[in-house]
Order: structure tokens, then C-alpha cells, then sequence
């Protein structure tokens, strides 16, 4: 007959098929791409779809510890160590959105060491694997770690130089580490600018006068940077130079789009002190009438 339905919890000794193990793995994907969609459509940074957002990003990371709770009592030990591996990157990006660095440090640093130790015991197709994930958790690693030395006390040498370079190769990274670290760049810039109030361009002091020109100008010593530690960088081997070459046309690219913002302001800001000085002339000439 028609019974109502009672959700049972899938406990260890009710496993018996490895596609079991996929009901709490694809309810903590959907959480997490879910969290992934509000990230990207948050663009105001609005409360709301914030708290929203770290809602499911905690289901996702209690899945997956559900997830490795079972795999500990029912699966192999490669298994095992990879679900072990999976929780701790859930858990430490919950961390990171909010902004708990040391938790979120000690759960990214688990999830590299378990994919190093298993690639390094394993065939060469799935040490790629292995290996990609580690690379991915890098950035964040070096991240949490530089918000606790800086946290800590600790003067960083260039902030700009110490995180500029993660911004811009996060390409497998996640949107949570890229939009911290793209917070921390405006900020930096931001400082930069307020310092900034003059230019030398062939023996001449040049005033910035506005904000808008400083930071245009901050952007374009940046991009300069970088294409320089790409030039001095590259690879022998003709698949390195290959790559170099692409990085240093989408370094130019960026280089030429900071000219141009740059350039951009300084028009504006000389059309509006064009607009004051033709102002104040004619409250002059009016004055001298009267």
C-alpha cells in the first residue's frame, strides 16, 4: 500500500555496493555548485546570498564527511585516503570564505600531503591526477599562510609582488581563493595609490592628482612587474617556451589594457582642469567688470 516515506541514514553496515558511496558525494557536489553559482552571481557582495552561500558550503563539507566516515569503514584504504583527502578541501574552503586561516590552513595542507603521497605510490595516469589536485590547493596553502603572518605580526617585503602572481595563474583554483585574492590586490593598490602623488618623466615632477590616476598608474607598474618575471623566468625546453610565449602575449595584453585605463584618466583628469581653469577665468573676467 501507500506508506509514507521515512528517510533512513545510509550507515557504514548498510553499504554494500560501491555506488552507495555516490548518494553523499553527489549530495555534497550539488551543495558545492550551488555555492559556486551564488559566488559568481553575488557581484555586490550583498549579506544575504553571502549567508546563503556559506550554508551550502557546510553541507557540502558535512557530506563529505559523511562521505569519509563511510569509506573508513567500507572501502579500500586508497579510497579511504582520497575521501579523507576530498573532506578536508571542503572543510578548508569553508574556512577560507570565512576567513579562518589557521583551520583553513591545516585542512588544505592535509588535502596536498594525501594526493602527494598517493601520487607518488601510484601508476603515471592517475599521479596526474593526484598531482593536478595538489597543485590546485597551492595558492590557497600560500594564502592562509601569508594572512597569518600578517595576522601574526609579520612585515611581508611586497604584498603586491607576494600576490600578484597567485592571481593571476589561479586558473584551476577555486572562485573563493580568487576572490580573496582579488580583495587583498585592490586593497594593496588602494595603500599604494594614497602614497603615490608624483611621477618623474624626463627629469619633470608630474603631479597624480586624482585617485583614479594613481590607481591607474599603480596597475600599470604591476603589469610591467609581471611581464618582467615572465621574461627573466621561462623554460629551455621548447614545450616551456611554448607556454612562456603564451603567458607573455596574455601579460602584454593585460599590460596594454592597464595603458590604456591609465591613459583613459589622465585624459579625463585634463579635461576637468581644463573645465576650472575656463571657470575661474570667467568668474574673473566677470569680477573685474563689476
Amino acid at each position: 500500500g501507500k506508506g509514507r516515506y521515512v528517510k533512513r541514514p545510509l550507515e557504514p553496515e548498510s553499504v554494500r555496493d560501491a555506488r552507495q558511496l555516490m548518494l553523499p558525494l553527489f549530495c555534497a557536489e550539488r551543495a558545492w555548485a550551488f555555492a559556486m553559482q551564488l559566488k559568481r552571481e553575488n557581484t555586490q557582495q550583498e549579506a544575504r546570498p553571502h549567508y546563503h552561500l556559506l550554508a551550502r558550503l557546510a553541507k557540502a563539507a558535512e557530506w563529505s564527511a559523511k562521505l569519509a566516515a563511510l569509506c573508513a569503514e567500507r572501502a579500500d584504504q586508497r579510497t579511504d585516503l582520497e575521501a579523507k583527502a576530498y573532506s578536508a578541501f571542503m572543510h578548508g574552503n569553508v574556512a577560507l570564505e570565512r576567513e579562518n586561516w589557521a583551520p583553513a590552513l591545516a585542512s588544505f595542507k592535509s588535502t596536498a600531503t594525501i594526493c602527494t603521497e598517493l601520487a607518488r605510490v601510484t601508476m603515471a595516469e592517475q599521479a596526474a591526477l593526484y598531482k593536478q589536485v595538489a597543485a590546485e590547493v597551492e595558492p590557497s596553502i600560500r594564502f592562509c599562510s601569508y594572512n597569518l603572518r600578517r595576522l601574526g605580526g609579520e612585515e611581508v617585503s611586497d604584498e603586491t609582488d607576494a600576490m600578484g602572481d597567485d592571481v593571476d595563474g589561479l586558473a584551476g583554483a577555486s572562485d573563493i581563493l580568487r576572490s580573496k585574492l582579488e580583495q587583498v590586490l585592490a586593497e594593496t593598490r588602494a595603500k599604494q595609490a594614497e602614497s603615490l602623488t608624483e611621477v618623474v618623466v624626463l627629469g619633470e615632477r608630474i603631479p597624480l592628482r586624482t585617485d583614479k590616476t594613481r590607481l591607474g598608474y599603480s596597475a600599470v607598474q604591476q603589469a610591467l612587474l609581471e611581464v618582467q618575471r615572465c621574461e627573466e623566468g621561462g623554460g629551455k625546453e621548447a614545450g616551456d617556451k611554448a607556454d612562456k610565449g603564451d603567458d607573455l602575449l596574455a601579460l602584454y595584453d593585460k599590460l596594454f589594457v592597464a595603458c590604456n585605463d591609465a591613459l583613459d584618466s589622465v585624459r579625463l583628469e585634463l579635461r576637468e582642469t581644463k573645465k576650472r581653469e575656463q571657470s575661474a577665468k570667467s568668474g574673473a573676467a566677470e569680477a573685474s567688470l563689476l
